[in-house]
């Protein structure tokens, strides 16, 4: 699922606007490895609310997609992140 996609459902059902008269459950945020705005690999702007440096605590995490070009290994491709999951 692209992100926008999960973040648009995951901000209807929780966040501000769902129901004037609730407040918001939670805040859906997109992080990535930079704040800076870059394409996905089908083509889509993303432009990510913070980076996993700025964030130092979530209750929920959700990992929508990974990119992986056939025959590229995984292999040190996502320390960083790694490293902030792993807190």
């Amino acid at each position: 699922m692209a992100p926008y996609g999960l973040f648009e459902v995951l901000r209807a059902a929780g966040g501000a606007g769902a129901r004037p008269d609730i407040a918001a459950r939670f805040e859906p945020k997109i992080v990535a490895r930079g704040a800076d705005p870059f394409v996905s690999s089908v083509g889509i702007p993303l432009t990510p609310h913070s980076s996993i440096a700025k964030v130092e605590k979530a209750s929920l995490i959700i990992i929508c997609d990974a990119e992986l070009q056939p025959g590229e290994s995984p292999e040190g491709r996502w320390d960083p992140e790694t490293a902030w999951l792993r807190g």
